[in-house]
């Protein structure tokens, strides 16, 4: 499958990686008014799943239900697609001038492991603690 730009006075309004997750494709379409799962988010091509784009989870449209979780690996090699994370701060740009009303939260793509490192280094208060021995 190649990759496939729809343009719209000289901007993409919707990307198609060749990046299969979960072993199907997806579509990100920049003018999606919806939210849920995230925005943006992915359609898959057989109109069935939404893909929220950092967590890796799958709904399923009709019900609104998780049905699959992503693999890191299939969602890290979405996230480097060439081109994806300007396509997707476009979206969110575009989606917010149209919904002044609605703050997203700030986009942070970690990993357990950064996280992890993160917590270790909080300053910890230090204690002196002195022993003394009498011998007799």
């Amino acid at each position: 499958m190649r990759t496939k730009y729809i343009r719209k006075r000289n901007e993409y309004t919707m990307l198609r990686p060749n990046v299969p997750v979960k072993k199907m494709y997806w579509e990100f379409h920049k003018g999606d008014n919806d939210n849920f799962p995230s925005v943006p988010h992915g359609h898959s091509l057989d109109g069935k799943y939404k893909l929220e784009i950092w967590s890796g989870k799958i709904y399923n449209i009709q019900s609104g239900k998780l049905e699959f979780i992503a693999k890191k690996k299939d969602m890290k090699a979405l996230q480097n697609y060439p081109g994806f994370v300007e396509f997707i701060k476009e979206c969110r740009e575009d989606y917010v001038a149209r919904n002044p009303a609605i703050v997203l939260p700030k986009l942070v793509a970690t990993s357990r492991r950064r996280h992890y490192h993160q917590y270790g280094k909080e300053k910890k208060e230090a204690f002196i603690v002195e022993t003394r021995v009498n011998k007799v």
